[in-house]
């Protein structure tokens, strides 16, 4: 047997060959955990990347969200974010040119004085609607136009640093931007509403140098139906270091943007009721008392009797002012039997003779008042048979005891004698959702029934109809906040529809006794009916309406002056075409005719400028005239306006071509009697009988620290104090709003009962009361008509009342 002894030398070999493993396993293992950490710290630093560009996305984000509420409050209440300091100047450097249909219509809100962005919203005058585009906008405020505004504005501090110091600024007296660790706003962009069928013209816009951008913009929209009134574009920005102050970026600046997010809304005009006159009833009108309705037209979808009427100014027709054109200025406006202005052959009676003259002069009690019914009219102590008895034209010199102002039978619109009466269309349903839609806004509420004359809100909190309306007093402990202007809609018993027979349940009629009380906003009642007996209200200052115009256009003037035409009446087609004949308007090119506004010509050289300044300039002069019905007018009565005639100079010897108007003198007191007349700027008369040519009855027409400004002699100012003039006190230019009268109103809007309307008790009403049932009773009320209502400029910024809502917002950009 062979016994043989283990080889130990190739154990140890063996043994010798394994000892390294265990290192380089560890070896490998400590790699694969290097990596797996640098991996670690790979991720973390991604994931950190990650956090922070969202912690920018998010902060810059809710900057430029912050950006376009404040935006949308320059149109809901320009007059609050003018005293925040965050409204725009009205600063040429915002606006840019714009151009429609191949003709300049200048920029958005034309006039220096107007607050941008305030009403109105929506006429028919451009300056006060936008056709921009996002790349083309009508308003642009970056780091570029603040700069090129600065100067107007402020020496040291432009509007973009201002406005990101108002909104962030933990300091809000610095000067520089304090709070930018989130980002600014580098960028805000005003520009029309989404228009379907619509086409944008090629029209030139800003210019690169303008903006600030790499390339000039051009484009308007033209034409389309229009979803709101504007579109708001703000953009915020972040950079690192962070902006202080404007400009962020550009030569010598060395700053990085590190996040960039817009955001972009469009706004609609929240809606209103539309009232067209201080009383209005979709039944009867009857007011056997004392009652006085002023200030507009009282209207009846049935038959009306008021034994209260009022000599105003006389009326053509059932569609016109009576034609004071005539003796206005006999170049546009010719005297003829067979020619009407513009280009209308006729033969009426009316224009054949100057009527200008047979007004100017006259006192009326009340000029803008008027009747108009459905139904009959208790004319002459009984019905008669036509839409319109007294003829102004039978009446020319009898305008004390005129009542051409009294229309029956106004079923139709058929010219010249019948103009449709429409009681405004007050959907229940359409009113009710909004009050419950938007309840949660401060200014607006729904109400319940519960019992009697007490309502309820959404929380349960009782009060009676006169604790939810009263602004001026205490509610009762536990029923919340102190009432404020708004919208409050009182249901029905059953909140049930009770129009057209859908078996909603009128809540019992409400009576109002005693004492004193205001309201203010759009009160919206669904009770049996509604009255008040011996119920005080609130001093305040109001303004009259404004002065009556002829919506009848003017010949516009010839501003090129490459053409043969310069200075003279413009050609309907350019020259060498057929002329324009003056004394016809024949050929000749018509500006502002049935626009629903007042319209003037800002010519260049007025007053030997060399460029438009944004007011009408005029003169008036003492003219030596003779009305047809007399001899000769009072002595006092012949100042008129003295009318554009070809290469005059505006301003020093003629005025801007116009549509024609008639100046009034206006009374201290709500009734007193107002005078058609112009009368001698540079008067410093103070006897108050010779009310055409003192200068103490030129009206103020705002307030300063609640009280009436101190108006004094037009003449002889300079242009800047010219224009503050006009927006202060009323003048012998055409004047929109009339002069400051004071009124104890206990009711301050929009004021309709679905039930009657019970016309007992003194109270006074400002704005429009309108009843879906009859409108009766003796009583003594006074109810004037707020003429903003008409002239889109209803609510004014201090109700505090919504005057725009937010219809889309884009925030992925």
């Amino acid at each position: 047997m062979n016994d043989r002894k283990p080889n130990r030398n190739i154990k140890r070999r063996q043994g010798r060959r394994e000892r390294g493993s265990a290192l380089l396993v560890a070896l490998m293992i400590l790699v694969g955990l290097t990596l797996l950490g640098l991996a670690f710290v790979a991720v973390t630093q991604t994931e950190s990347a990650i956090s922070m560009t969202q912690k920018n996305y998010t902060q810059t984000l809710q900057v430029a969200e912050a950006g376009a509420m404040r935006a949308v409050d320059w149109f809901q209440n320009p007059d609050w974010a003018d005293r925040q300091g965050i409204l725009p100047p009205n600063q040429p450097a915002f606006k840019v040119a714009r151009t429609l249909n191949s003709v300049a219509i200048g920029v958005y809100k034309t006039a220096p004085a107007d607050l941008l962005f305030d009403k109105p919203f929506r006429t028919n005058l451009n300056q006060h609607r936008l056709y921009g585009t996002e790349t083309n906008p009508d308003v642009w405020i970056n780091q570029t136009t603040a700069g090129n505004a600065r100067t107007a504005m402020s020496a040291t501090t432009d509007f973009l640093t201002l406005f990101n110091i108002r909104l962030f600024n933990t300091n809000a007296s610095a000067t520089t931007i304090d709070n930018n660790e989130g980002g600014i706003i580098t960028d805000i962009r005003v520009y029309a509403p989404p228009v379907e069928n619509a086409t944008i013209n090629t029209a030139a816009g800003w210019t690169a140098a303008a903006s600030g951008a790499a390339v000039a913009a051009s484009g308007f929209v033209e034409g389309g139906t229009r979803f709101g009134i504007a579109s708001i574009r703000v953009t915020a920005t972040k950079y690192d270091p962070p902006c202080t102050a404007f400009p962020c970026t550009g030569a010598g600046v060395t700053r990085r943007v590190i996040a960039t997010r817009t955001v972009k809304v469009t706004i609609a005009e929240w809606p209103f009721p539309g009232p067209q006159g201080p009383v209005q009833t979709n039944a009867n009108l009857n007011t056997s008392g004392n009652i006085q309705v002023h200030w507009g037209k009282t209207t009846s979808n049935g038959d009306m009797t008021m034994a209260k009427t009022y000599a105003g100014i006389p009326w053509a027709d059932a569609w016109d002012w009576a034609h004071f054109e005539h003796g206005y200025d006999p170049t546009q406006y010719p005297l003829s039997t067979t020619q009407d202005w513009p280009h209308v052959a006729t033969t009426d009676a009316k224009d054949t003779k100057n009527y200008l003259y047979e007004l100017v002069g006259q006192a009326y009690p009340d000029p803008w008042w008027q009747m108009r019914a459905r139904g009959s009219l208790n004319i002459k102590g009984n019905v008669e048979p036509t839409p319109y008895d007294y003829s102004y034209g039978n009446e020319p010199d009898d305008s004390t005891v005129n009542r051409s102002n009294w229309f029956q039978y106004q079923t139709q619109n058929s010219r010249p004698d019948y103009q449709n009466v429409l009681f405004p269309r007050i959907d229940y349903n359409f009113w009710k959702q909004l009050a419950i839609t938007a309840d949660d806004e401060p200014n607006i509420y729904y109400l319940r029934w519960v019992s009697g004359d007490t309502f309820q809100d959404k929380f349960g909190r009782s009060r009676t109809f006169r604790q939810w309306v009263d602004i001026t007093s205490t509610p009762p402990a536990g029923t919340g906040p102190k009432s404020v202007p708004g919208f409050y809609f009182f249901d029905t018993q059953n909140q049930s529809n009770p129009q057209n027979g859908q078996g909603g349940v009128l809540t019992p009629a409400i009576d109002i006794q005693g004492g004193s009380m205001q309201a203010k906003g759009f009160i919206y009642l669904n009770s049996a009916g509604f009255g008040t007996k011996g119920l005080g209200g609130v001093n305040e200052w109001v303004n009259m309406p404004g002065e009556p115009y002829r919506d009848i256009g003017f010949m516009e003037v010839e501003e090129d002056s490459t053409n043969p035409d310069y200075k003279g009446y413009k050609r309907v087609v350019p020259s060498p075409g057929p002329a324009c004949v003056v004394g016809t308007g024949a050929n000749c090119r018509i500006k502002g005719m049935s626009n629903g506004e007042w319209d003037f010509q800002d010519l260049p050289w007025s007053n030997g400028a060399s460029a438009i300044n944004g007011i009408f300039d005029f003169v008036v002069s003492n003219v030596a005239t003779a009305n047809n019905s007399a001899a000769t007018l009072p002595a006092d009565a012949k100042w008129f306006i003295v009318p554009y005639t070809p290469a005059c100079n505006p301003g020093t010897n003629c005025s801007e071509p116009h549509e024609p108007y008639l100046n009034l003198v206006y009374p201290t007191a709500p009734t007193g009697n107002t005078i058609a007349s112009w009368y001698n700027p540079a008067s410093t008369s103070a006897n108050l009988a010779d009310a055409k040519t003192a200068v103490t009855t030129r009206r103020p027409k705002i307030t300063s620290g609640g009280t009436p400004v101190t108006c004094v002699a037009e003449s002889g100012v300079l242009l800047a104090n010219r224009k503050i003039d006009r927006e202060n006190c009323t003048s012998n230019g055409w004047d929109k709003d009339g002069g400051l009268v004071q009124l104890n109103n206990s009711f301050n809007g929009v004021f309709y009962s679905e039930g009657t309307f019970d016309a007992t008790g003194n109270a006074v009403y400002f704005g429009s009361v309108l009843a879906e049932g009859n409108a009766e009773k003796a009583g003594n009320p006074d109810i004037y008509f707020d003429e903003r209502l008409i002239k889109g400029a209803w609510p004014p910024g201090n109700f505090g009342f919504p005057r725009v809502y937010i219809t889309s917002e884009q925030t992925d950009q």
